[in-house]
């Protein structure tokens, strides 16, 4: 009975991990809406750069520790076993 109460758990946490991306991915996808219209109505057109912008890289790689560091918080919280070797060491 308990080995199920974990399973259903886990499951609504995936599932409010899901809720949250897709409704992050709506927010981002309106502010990309809003965005194009504006530049439509003002006449800009979007050029890309014909150099890369080292400003965006930075931002790349912070957003990447970023992601790494929520990424291993998750993983020290819900004590996930990526392999099933970790969890054959941990019970023997």
């Amino acid at each position: 009975m308990i080995k199920l109460a974990r399973v259903v758990a886990r499951i609504a946490m995936l599932m409010v991990a899901a809720a949250v991306f897709i409704g992050l991915t709506g927010i981002w996808a309106n502010a990309i809406e809003s965005r194009e219209r504006s530049e439509r109505r003002f006449g800009r057109e979007v050029r890309r750069a014909r150099w890369p912008q080292l400003r965006r890289l930075y931002s790349f790689a912070g957003d990447l520790v970023i992601l790494a560091a929520i990424a291993a918080g998750g993983r020290l919280i819900l004590r996930l076993r990526l392999t099933e070797r970790a969890a054959g060491k941990r019970s023997g």
